[in-house]
């Protein structure tokens, strides 16, 4: 799985699992 968040105009992705 993939996501994506925005916090501080900063976008960070992540896979796990």
């Amino acid at each position: 799985m993939v996501y994506c968040v925005v916090i501080f105009n900063v976008i960070l992705c992540s896979s796990g699992g």
